[in-house]
Protein backbone atom coordinates (compact mmCIF):
# COMPACT_ATOMS: atom_id res chain seq x y z
CA UNK A 1 0.00 0.00 0.00
CA UNK A 2 1.26 3.44 -1.36
CA UNK A 3 1.53 6.15 1.77
CA UNK A 4 -0.03 9.83 0.49
CA UNK A 5 3.21 11.35 0.03
CA UNK A 6 4.51 7.88 -2.40
CA UNK A 7 1.02 8.34 -4.14
CA UNK A 8 1.27 12.29 -4.99
CA UNK A 9 4.82 11.68 -5.62
CA UNK A 10 3.93 8.62 -8.58
CA UNK A 11 1.01 11.06 -9.69
CA UNK A 12 3.48 13.45 -9.96
CA UNK A 13 5.96 11.51 -12.22
CA UNK A 14 2.79 10.44 -14.10
CA UNK A 15 1.73 14.00 -15.11
CA UNK A 16 5.33 15.03 -16.01
CA UNK A 17 5.52 11.58 -18.50
CA UNK A 18 2.61 12.45 -19.90
CA UNK A 19 2.92 16.42 -20.59
CA UNK A 20 6.55 15.44 -22.04
CA UNK A 21 5.29 12.66 -24.30
CA UNK A 22 2.04 13.19 -25.41
CA UNK A 23 0.43 16.24 -27.03
CA UNK A 24 -3.02 15.81 -26.20
CA UNK A 25 -1.56 16.31 -21.99
CA UNK A 26 0.78 18.75 -23.02
CA UNK A 27 -1.98 21.03 -23.99
CA UNK A 28 -4.79 19.82 -21.54
CA UNK A 29 -2.17 19.81 -18.45
CA UNK A 30 0.20 22.15 -19.44
CA UNK A 31 1.78 21.64 -16.25
CA UNK A 32 2.27 19.55 -13.72
CA UNK A 33 1.20 19.39 -10.15
CA UNK A 34 3.67 19.09 -7.48
CA UNK A 35 0.99 19.41 -4.53
CA UNK A 36 -2.52 17.79 -4.06
CA UNK A 37 -3.91 21.19 -4.62
CA UNK A 38 -2.50 20.81 -7.95
CA UNK A 39 -3.81 17.88 -9.10
CA UNK A 40 -7.25 19.00 -8.19
CA UNK A 41 -7.13 21.93 -10.24
CA UNK A 42 -6.36 19.57 -13.34
CA UNK A 43 -9.14 19.16 -16.07
CA UNK A 44 -10.74 15.90 -16.00
CA UNK A 45 -10.40 13.11 -19.05
CA UNK A 46 -14.01 12.55 -20.53
CA UNK A 47 -14.25 9.60 -22.77
CA UNK A 48 -15.28 11.74 -25.83
CA UNK A 49 -11.74 12.70 -25.90
CA UNK A 50 -10.19 9.36 -25.45
CA UNK A 51 -12.55 8.88 -29.11
CA UNK A 52 -11.01 11.96 -30.46
CA UNK A 53 -7.40 11.75 -29.46
CA UNK A 54 -6.99 7.78 -30.01
CA UNK A 55 -7.69 6.92 -33.70
CA UNK A 56 -5.48 4.84 -36.05
CA UNK A 57 -7.08 6.70 -38.63
CA UNK A 58 -6.11 10.29 -37.37
CA UNK A 59 -3.72 10.78 -34.40
CA UNK A 60 -2.16 9.05 -31.57
CA UNK A 61 -2.45 12.48 -29.60
CA UNK A 62 -3.19 10.86 -26.40
CA UNK A 63 -0.58 8.19 -26.80
CA UNK A 64 2.81 8.89 -25.27
CA UNK A 65 4.43 7.13 -27.81
CA UNK A 66 4.23 4.33 -30.94
CA UNK A 67 1.56 1.73 -30.11
CA UNK A 68 3.83 -0.96 -31.32
CA UNK A 69 3.74 -4.31 -29.40
CA UNK A 70 0.78 -3.06 -27.67
CA UNK A 71 -2.73 -5.22 -26.61
CA UNK A 72 -5.50 -2.88 -28.47
CA UNK A 73 -9.08 -3.42 -27.03
CA UNK A 74 -11.94 -0.86 -26.95
CA UNK A 75 -15.07 -0.11 -25.73
CA UNK A 76 -18.62 -1.19 -27.56
CA UNK A 77 -20.24 0.77 -30.35
CA UNK A 78 -23.78 0.83 -28.49
CA UNK A 79 -23.60 4.37 -26.94
CA UNK A 80 -21.14 5.84 -29.07
CA UNK A 81 -18.17 5.11 -31.13
CA UNK A 82 -15.54 2.82 -29.65
CA UNK A 83 -12.94 4.06 -27.33
CA UNK A 84 -9.43 2.51 -28.01
CA UNK A 85 -7.31 1.32 -25.32
CA UNK A 86 -3.48 0.37 -26.32
CA UNK A 87 -2.19 -1.39 -23.22
CA UNK A 88 1.42 -2.63 -22.79
CA UNK A 89 2.20 -6.00 -21.99
CA UNK A 90 2.96 -5.57 -18.85
CA UNK A 91 0.05 -3.24 -17.69
CA UNK A 92 -1.81 -6.29 -19.63
CA UNK A 93 -0.46 -8.75 -17.00
CA UNK A 94 -1.31 -6.50 -14.70
CA UNK A 95 -4.76 -6.63 -15.04
CA UNK A 96 -4.98 -10.93 -15.23
CA UNK A 97 -2.89 -10.53 -11.70
CA UNK A 98 -5.37 -8.60 -10.21
CA UNK A 99 -8.13 -11.06 -11.99
CA UNK A 100 -5.90 -13.79 -10.45
CA UNK A 101 -6.59 -11.82 -6.84
CA UNK A 102 -10.26 -11.62 -7.48
CA UNK A 103 -10.60 -15.39 -8.29
CA UNK A 104 -9.01 -15.99 -5.08
CA UNK A 105 -11.27 -13.84 -3.14
CA UNK A 106 -14.26 -16.06 -5.00
CA UNK A 107 -12.56 -18.95 -3.37
CA UNK A 108 -11.88 -20.70 -6.40
CA UNK A 109 -8.43 -22.49 -5.90
CA UNK A 110 -6.16 -24.65 -8.60
CA UNK A 111 -8.12 -27.82 -7.86
CA UNK A 112 -11.16 -25.49 -9.93
CA UNK A 113 -12.30 -26.25 -13.63
CA UNK A 114 -13.55 -22.42 -14.70
CA UNK A 115 -15.58 -22.32 -17.55
CA UNK A 116 -14.93 -18.85 -19.14
CA UNK A 117 -17.71 -17.21 -20.43
CA UNK A 118 -16.90 -13.98 -21.74
CA UNK A 119 -17.06 -12.55 -25.00
CA UNK A 120 -13.71 -13.50 -26.83
CA UNK A 121 -12.65 -11.32 -29.92
CA UNK A 122 -14.47 -8.05 -30.82
CA UNK A 123 -11.36 -5.81 -28.93
CA UNK A 124 -13.22 -7.25 -25.62
CA UNK A 125 -10.52 -7.51 -23.19
CA UNK A 126 -12.75 -9.36 -20.22
CA UNK A 127 -12.42 -12.77 -22.03
CA UNK A 128 -8.29 -12.32 -22.38
CA UNK A 129 -7.83 -11.28 -18.95
CA UNK A 130 -9.59 -13.88 -17.52
CA UNK A 131 -8.12 -16.83 -19.19
CA UNK A 132 -4.85 -15.15 -18.20
CA UNK A 133 -5.68 -15.00 -14.47
CA UNK A 134 -6.98 -18.66 -14.29
CA UNK A 135 -3.57 -19.68 -15.85
CA UNK A 136 -2.20 -17.29 -13.63
CA UNK A 137 -3.98 -19.82 -10.83
CA UNK A 138 -3.26 -22.87 -12.30
CA UNK A 139 -6.79 -23.91 -12.26
CA UNK A 140 -8.24 -25.78 -15.38
CA UNK A 141 -9.84 -24.01 -17.87
CA UNK A 142 -12.60 -24.42 -20.24
CA UNK A 143 -12.48 -21.63 -22.39
CA UNK A 144 -16.77 -21.69 -23.85
CA UNK A 145 -16.68 -18.10 -24.38
CA UNK A 146 -20.13 -16.01 -25.79
CA UNK A 147 -19.76 -16.67 -29.05
CA UNK A 148 -22.21 -19.58 -29.43
CA UNK A 149 -26.00 -19.26 -28.21
CA UNK A 150 -27.07 -20.10 -24.68
CA UNK A 151 -28.34 -23.79 -25.53
CA UNK A 152 -25.09 -24.27 -27.04
CA UNK A 153 -23.38 -23.05 -23.83
CA UNK A 154 -25.63 -24.73 -21.48
CA UNK A 155 -25.75 -28.19 -22.99
CA UNK A 156 -21.00 -27.66 -22.49
CA UNK A 157 -21.47 -26.91 -18.94
CA UNK A 158 -23.99 -30.03 -18.55
CA UNK A 159 -21.35 -32.33 -20.39
CA UNK A 160 -18.13 -30.77 -19.04
CA UNK A 161 -19.18 -30.01 -15.65
CA UNK A 162 -17.01 -27.35 -14.57
CA UNK A 163 -16.56 -26.37 -10.58
CA UNK A 164 -16.56 -22.95 -11.27
CA UNK A 165 -17.93 -20.21 -13.61
CA UNK A 166 -16.99 -16.74 -14.61
CA UNK A 167 -18.89 -14.33 -16.51
CA UNK A 168 -21.37 -11.33 -17.38
CA UNK A 169 -24.03 -11.20 -14.80
CA UNK A 170 -26.58 -11.37 -18.19
CA UNK A 171 -25.05 -14.70 -19.57
CA UNK A 172 -25.19 -16.18 -15.84
CA UNK A 173 -29.00 -15.10 -15.93
CA UNK A 174 -29.90 -16.88 -19.39
CA UNK A 175 -27.73 -19.81 -18.46
CA UNK A 176 -30.09 -20.25 -14.86
CA UNK A 177 -33.02 -19.75 -17.33
CA UNK A 178 -31.86 -23.02 -19.55
CA UNK A 179 -31.13 -24.64 -16.31
CA UNK A 180 -27.52 -24.41 -15.27
CA UNK A 181 -25.92 -27.28 -13.51
CA UNK A 182 -24.66 -27.31 -9.92
CA UNK A 183 -21.42 -25.26 -9.81
CA UNK A 184 -19.21 -24.51 -6.76
CA UNK A 185 -18.38 -21.03 -7.23
CA UNK A 186 -18.99 -17.98 -9.80
CA UNK A 187 -17.43 -14.41 -10.06
CA UNK A 188 -18.84 -12.11 -12.35
CA UNK A 189 -18.23 -8.74 -13.74
CA UNK A 190 -19.03 -5.93 -16.32
CA UNK A 191 -22.37 -5.34 -15.56
CA UNK A 192 -24.52 -4.41 -12.09
CA UNK A 193 -26.97 -6.51 -10.42
CA UNK A 194 -30.03 -5.18 -8.83
CA UNK A 195 -30.77 -5.93 -5.27
CA UNK A 196 -33.88 -8.59 -6.63
CA UNK A 197 -32.33 -10.21 -9.33
CA UNK A 198 -29.31 -10.84 -7.44
CA UNK A 199 -30.83 -12.29 -4.35
CA UNK A 200 -33.15 -14.61 -6.45
CA UNK A 201 -29.69 -15.89 -8.53
CA UNK A 202 -28.55 -16.49 -4.95
CA UNK A 203 -31.24 -17.76 -4.10
CA UNK A 204 -31.42 -20.29 -7.31
CA UNK A 205 -27.96 -21.24 -7.28
CA UNK A 206 -27.30 -21.49 -3.23
CA UNK A 207 -24.65 -19.54 -3.50
CA UNK A 208 -23.07 -15.63 -3.29
CA UNK A 209 -22.21 -13.47 -5.89
CA UNK A 210 -18.98 -11.82 -6.15
CA UNK A 211 -18.21 -9.20 -8.08
CA UNK A 212 -15.46 -7.38 -9.83
CA UNK A 213 -15.05 -3.90 -10.75
CA UNK A 214 -13.63 -3.09 -13.83
CA UNK A 215 -13.99 -1.09 -17.07
CA UNK A 216 -11.49 -1.20 -20.49
CA UNK A 217 -10.30 2.19 -20.14
CA UNK A 218 -8.94 1.97 -16.47
CA UNK A 219 -8.58 -1.81 -15.87
CA UNK A 220 -9.58 -3.70 -12.37
CA UNK A 221 -10.38 -0.69 -10.28
CA UNK A 222 -12.35 -2.86 -7.26
CA UNK A 223 -12.74 -6.29 -5.98
CA UNK A 224 -14.87 -7.52 -3.11
CA UNK A 225 -13.90 -9.98 -0.44
CA UNK A 226 -16.14 -12.50 1.29
CA UNK A 227 -17.19 -10.06 4.02
CA UNK A 228 -19.13 -7.91 0.93
CA UNK A 229 -20.39 -10.42 -1.05
CA UNK A 230 -23.92 -9.50 -2.04
CA UNK A 231 -23.35 -5.72 -1.90
CA UNK A 232 -22.20 -2.52 -3.92
CA UNK A 233 -18.92 -2.25 -1.96
CA UNK A 234 -15.36 -2.87 -3.62
CA UNK A 235 -11.85 -2.88 -2.06
CA UNK A 236 -10.13 -0.48 -4.08
CA UNK A 237 -7.00 -1.68 -6.24
CA UNK A 238 -4.91 1.15 -4.88
CA UNK A 239 -1.69 0.50 -5.45
CA UNK A 240 -2.58 0.78 -9.06
CA UNK A 241 -4.66 2.88 -8.86
CA UNK A 242 -5.79 6.41 -7.41
CA UNK A 243 -9.40 6.91 -7.00
CA UNK A 244 -11.45 9.99 -6.10
CA UNK A 245 -14.94 10.68 -5.66
CA UNK A 246 -15.33 14.68 -6.72
CA UNK A 247 -18.67 16.61 -6.42
CA UNK A 248 -19.14 16.91 -10.23
CA UNK A 249 -19.59 21.05 -10.17
CA UNK A 250 -16.21 21.75 -8.54
CA UNK A 251 -13.91 18.81 -9.74
CA UNK A 252 -12.67 18.39 -5.52
CA UNK A 253 -13.07 16.20 -2.99
CA UNK A 254 -16.64 14.65 -1.83
CA UNK A 255 -17.54 12.60 0.63
CA UNK A 256 -20.61 10.84 -2.20
CA UNK A 257 -20.33 11.64 -5.95
CA UNK A 258 -18.64 10.99 -9.37
CA UNK A 259 -16.15 8.60 -9.26
CA UNK A 260 -12.53 9.56 -10.96
CA UNK A 261 -9.53 7.32 -11.81
CA UNK A 262 -5.90 7.95 -12.33
CA UNK A 263 -3.87 4.83 -13.07
CA UNK A 264 -1.00 5.09 -11.30
CA UNK A 265 1.29 2.80 -13.78
CA UNK A 266 -0.35 3.01 -16.87
CA UNK A 267 2.31 4.97 -19.40
CA UNK A 268 1.78 4.55 -23.19
CA UNK A 269 -1.68 6.08 -22.34
CA UNK A 270 -2.27 7.68 -19.65
CA UNK A 271 -5.25 7.85 -17.49
CA UNK A 272 -5.49 10.90 -15.80
CA UNK A 273 -8.38 12.09 -13.63
CA UNK A 274 -10.98 10.48 -15.71
CA UNK A 275 -14.60 10.27 -15.61
CA UNK A 276 -15.42 7.12 -15.37
CA UNK A 277 -19.09 7.65 -15.40
CA UNK A 278 -20.01 5.74 -12.55
CA UNK A 279 -21.26 7.71 -9.01
CA UNK A 280 -20.50 6.35 -5.54
CA UNK A 281 -19.40 7.47 -1.77
CA UNK A 282 -16.77 6.23 0.68
CA UNK A 283 -17.02 3.35 2.96
CA UNK A 284 -15.13 4.68 6.47
CA UNK A 285 -15.08 1.56 7.94
CA UNK A 286 -12.37 -1.59 8.16
CA UNK A 287 -12.98 -4.59 7.24
CA UNK A 288 -12.04 -7.53 9.17
CA UNK A 289 -11.03 -9.30 5.86
CA UNK A 290 -7.30 -7.87 6.52
CA UNK A 291 -7.21 -5.76 3.09
CA UNK A 292 -5.92 -2.41 4.43
CA UNK A 293 -7.16 -0.53 1.06
CA UNK A 294 -10.14 1.80 1.12
CA UNK A 295 -14.07 1.02 0.43
CA UNK A 296 -16.54 2.54 -2.13
CA UNK A 297 -19.96 1.93 -2.78
CA UNK A 298 -21.43 2.66 -6.28
CA UNK A 299 -24.39 4.25 -6.23
CA UNK A 300 -25.50 3.85 -10.37
CA UNK A 301 -24.43 5.28 -13.67
CA UNK A 302 -23.97 8.82 -14.37
CA UNK A 303 -25.90 8.23 -17.66
CA UNK A 304 -28.26 5.76 -16.55
CA UNK A 305 -29.56 8.32 -13.95
CA UNK A 306 -32.54 9.97 -16.65
CA UNK A 307 -33.47 10.38 -20.57
CA UNK A 308 -35.65 13.24 -21.95
CA UNK A 309 -38.96 11.97 -23.90
CA UNK A 310 -40.51 14.87 -25.57
CA UNK A 311 -39.29 17.16 -23.20
CA UNK A 312 -39.95 15.21 -19.95
CA UNK A 313 -37.03 14.16 -17.91
CA UNK A 314 -37.76 10.79 -17.24
CA UNK A 315 -35.26 9.62 -14.21
CA UNK A 316 -34.49 5.92 -14.29
CA UNK A 317 -35.11 5.44 -10.20
CA UNK A 318 -38.33 7.02 -10.79
CA UNK A 319 -39.94 3.54 -12.90
CA UNK A 320 -37.48 1.67 -10.34
CA UNK A 321 -39.79 2.81 -7.49
CA UNK A 322 -42.66 2.69 -8.98
CA UNK A 323 -42.09 -1.46 -10.24
CA UNK A 324 -40.84 -2.54 -7.24
CA UNK A 325 -43.83 -3.50 -5.49
CA UNK A 326 -46.04 -4.39 -8.43
CA UNK A 327 -46.26 -8.59 -8.42
CA UNK A 328 -44.48 -10.56 -11.07
CA UNK A 329 -41.79 -8.24 -11.08
CA UNK A 330 -38.17 -9.77 -11.59
CA UNK A 331 -35.41 -6.89 -10.87
CA UNK A 332 -34.72 -5.27 -13.99
CA UNK A 333 -35.94 -3.20 -16.83
CA UNK A 334 -34.44 -1.30 -19.85
CA UNK A 335 -35.43 2.00 -21.57
CA UNK A 336 -34.97 2.67 -24.81
CA UNK A 337 -35.82 5.43 -26.44
CA UNK A 338 -36.42 6.39 -30.16
CA UNK A 339 -37.67 8.99 -33.19
CA UNK A 340 -40.44 8.13 -35.09
CA UNK A 341 -42.18 11.13 -37.37
CA UNK A 342 -40.25 13.65 -35.01
CA UNK A 343 -41.23 12.76 -32.34
CA UNK A 344 -39.42 10.38 -29.42
CA UNK A 345 -41.07 7.09 -28.55
CA UNK A 346 -39.70 5.02 -25.72
CA UNK A 347 -40.24 1.12 -24.88
CA UNK A 348 -39.88 -0.08 -21.29
CA UNK A 349 -38.75 -3.64 -21.41
CA UNK A 350 -39.67 -5.41 -18.02
CA UNK A 351 -38.58 -8.70 -16.55
CA UNK A 352 -41.83 -9.80 -15.25
CA UNK A 353 -43.70 -12.45 -16.89
CA UNK A 354 -46.95 -12.70 -14.92
CA UNK A 355 -47.40 -9.35 -14.93
CA UNK A 356 -50.16 -7.20 -16.47
CA UNK A 357 -49.28 -3.98 -18.45
CA UNK A 358 -52.54 -2.33 -16.85
CA UNK A 359 -50.75 -2.99 -13.78
CA UNK A 360 -47.77 -1.26 -14.98
CA UNK A 361 -49.56 1.84 -16.54
CA UNK A 362 -51.33 2.42 -13.55
CA UNK A 363 -48.09 2.55 -10.98
CA UNK A 364 -45.84 4.73 -13.17
CA UNK A 365 -49.39 7.22 -13.17
CA UNK A 366 -49.45 6.69 -9.56
CA UNK A 367 -45.36 7.34 -8.70
CA UNK A 368 -44.26 9.33 -11.74
CA UNK A 369 -47.24 11.20 -12.82
CA UNK A 370 -44.94 12.75 -15.58
CA UNK A 371 -45.15 10.00 -17.83
CA UNK A 372 -48.95 9.84 -18.19
CA UNK A 373 -49.25 11.86 -21.03
CA UNK A 374 -46.39 9.78 -22.85
CA UNK A 375 -49.01 7.09 -21.82
CA UNK A 376 -51.99 8.56 -23.38
CA UNK A 377 -50.26 9.68 -26.62
CA UNK A 378 -48.82 6.29 -27.25
CA UNK A 379 -45.63 7.57 -26.64
CA UNK A 380 -44.47 5.39 -23.84
CA UNK A 381 -44.98 1.70 -24.10
CA UNK A 382 -44.06 -1.26 -21.56
CA UNK A 383 -43.56 -4.64 -22.81
CA UNK A 384 -43.14 -7.09 -20.63
CA UNK A 385 -40.62 -10.19 -21.11
CA UNK A 386 -38.99 -13.26 -19.42
CA UNK A 387 -36.23 -13.18 -17.63
CA UNK A 388 -33.03 -13.38 -19.62
CA UNK A 389 -35.00 -11.82 -22.57
CA UNK A 390 -34.13 -7.86 -21.85
CA UNK A 391 -32.22 -6.44 -25.44
CA UNK A 392 -28.54 -6.68 -25.10
CA UNK A 393 -25.55 -5.88 -26.80
CA UNK A 394 -24.99 -9.05 -28.77
CA UNK A 395 -21.44 -7.49 -29.62
CA UNK A 396 -20.43 -7.71 -26.00
CA UNK A 397 -21.42 -11.06 -24.81
CA UNK A 398 -25.23 -10.01 -23.83
CA UNK A 399 -24.23 -6.83 -21.70
CA UNK A 400 -27.50 -5.25 -20.78
CA UNK A 401 -28.02 -1.15 -20.75
CA UNK A 402 -30.25 0.66 -18.24
CA UNK A 403 -31.02 2.99 -20.76
CA UNK A 404 -30.44 3.03 -24.57
CA UNK A 405 -30.81 6.26 -26.47
CA UNK A 406 -31.48 5.14 -30.35
CA UNK A 407 -32.12 8.78 -31.42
Amino acid sequence: MLTEANKLATIISICNHAIENSPFYRQTLRKGPRTWEDFYALPLLTGQQIRQHVDPHRNFDLLTGSPKGAVLVSTSASTGPRKLIYREYREQARISKRLAMALRLAGITAEDTVANMFIPGNLAGAWMGMHEAIQHLGASVLPIGNAINTEEQSELIHWLKPTALVGFPSTLIRLVQQGLPSVQKILCGGEGLSWKVRNDLETSLGLKIPLVYANIESGIIGLQCQNIWGSNQYHIIDGDLFVEIIDSETGYPSKEGEIVVTHLHRRLQPVIRYRIGDLGKWVNKPCSCGLSSPRIELKGRVTDKNTRINGIIVEYSEIESALSDLSGYQGRFQIRVNKAKGKDTAIIYIEGETMSKDDVYAAMNTRVPKVSTLIQENQLEAVIVQQGKLPTLPTQGGKVLRIVDER
